[in-house]
């Protein structure tokens, strides 16, 4: 169990720095409204692992909506998704700080 716990913190980690150094630079090249797409495509991602994955699985997409809300300057739907990402992360037996 805590393998798994590691192995999803290492991925969360890598998808946050790649949304993190990545998206910014695109978003030059595609317009501002990456940000929103982003947001939009992980909340897809979320809905969908809410209905057929693991607790696991639905605490790391919530945490990607979150971030993409971060990276779009989107506070009240960052704090929104933070609250999510918490109950998704009791649900899955994660610590939360």
């Amino acid at each position: 169990m805590y393998h798994s716990h590691m192995k999803h913190s290492l991925l969360l980690t890598i998808l946050i720095v790649f949304q993190a150094t990545v998206l910014p630079s695109c978003s030059d090249y595609l317009g501002g409204d990456i940000y929103q797409q982003v947001a939009d495509d992980a909340i897809k991602q979320y809905e969908m692992v809410k209905r057929s994955g693991s607790a696991i699985d639905a605490y790391v997409r919530a945490s990607l909506v979150a971030e993409a809300y971060l990276q779009a300057g989107d506070e009240a739907n960052y704090s929104k998704w933070k609250a999510i990402e918490r109950k998704e992360a009791a649900r899955a037996g994660m610590p939360t700080y």
